[in-house]
């Protein structure tokens, strides 16, 4: 590629696309998984200011059949989770944006190079607004996981929230012994004082519990449900957790 005015407004066009279909992505995400109207709302924003900003001039040089790169932009990757999904579209936008903002000051459009520069900036923020919202990125976060099992307390509701006012940023309900019924009745009482102390609640084994009790996470065994399966079970805002006992258990 040249540095002339048309190969910087090919890059512009290029990567304003881009950048508006990062942000578009994690708008949906915020609006059809997170129900958050003012998070989606500031993305829609973001993006419309990225449209508004590229010339139709850099639209008139689009030259898609001419594109050397679009081969090798074949193929869908797996996202294994809602994290994963988030931050890979962030990335697309936020270098999408610092990649236009130099080719619009090569094509003289110190203006447009502002406006990319802004909006940058705002999505930068936006991500981490996101991920704040997502479960399996604040358990990153947690520095004391408490796991209340009953076969150790038979009083695990006051437990719970004992561990969760003295810290524990994610509490864990253990209970062998429980069929789904009786585990069910008790997870909504130990969820219940868990996210009164503002703590991440989390569910062993019974996904379908999980599920209806909207838990932050699900902590599933080598002979439960696979964790794919277990997340299409709980949702895709659970998190889901999986012992290993071996590093080939950790990798597959």
């Amino acid at each position: 590629m040249d540095g002339s005015p048309r190969s910087a407004l090919r890059c512009l066009d290029a990567n304003a696309n881009r950048a508006a279909e990062g942000l578009r992505t994690l708008e949906e995400v915020a609006r059809f998984l997170l129900d958050d109207e003012v998070l989606a709302a500031h993305l829609k924003e973001l993006r419309h200011r990225v449209r508004s900003a590229i010339p139709i001039s850099a639209v008139a040089n689009r030259d898609t059949i001419g594109d050397v790169g679009t081969a090798g932009a074949a193929g869908a990757t797996t996202r294994p989770a809602l994290v994963a999904l988030v931050r890979a579209n962030a990335a697309r936008a936020q270098e999408a944006l610092r990649a236009g903002e130099e080719f619009a000051r090569v094509a003289q459009l110190g203006a447009a190079a502002a406006v990319l520069e802004q909006v940058r900036y705002g999505t930068y923020q936006a991500e981490l607004r996101l991920l704040a919202r997502l479960p399996a990125w604040r358990l990153w976060q947690v520095r004391l996981y408490a796991l209340v099992d009953t076969a150790l307390t038979d009083r695990p509701v006051e437990v719970a929230a004992a561990v969760a006012r003295g810290g524990a940023g994610a509490v864990q309900l253990r209970a062998k012994a429980l069929d789904v019924r009786d585990y069910h009745e008790l997870a909504v009482r130990v969820a219940d004082v868990v996210r009164a102390a503002g703590s991440l609640f989390v569910v062993n084994d019974h996904v379908a519990v999980a599920n209806l009790l909207a838990a932050d996470a699900v902590h599933v065994g080598q002979t439960d449900l696979a964790p794919g399966d277990a997340r299409r079970v709980a949702g895709v805002l659970c998190a889901v957790g999986v012992s290993c006992h071996t590093l080939e258990q950790v990798t597959v």
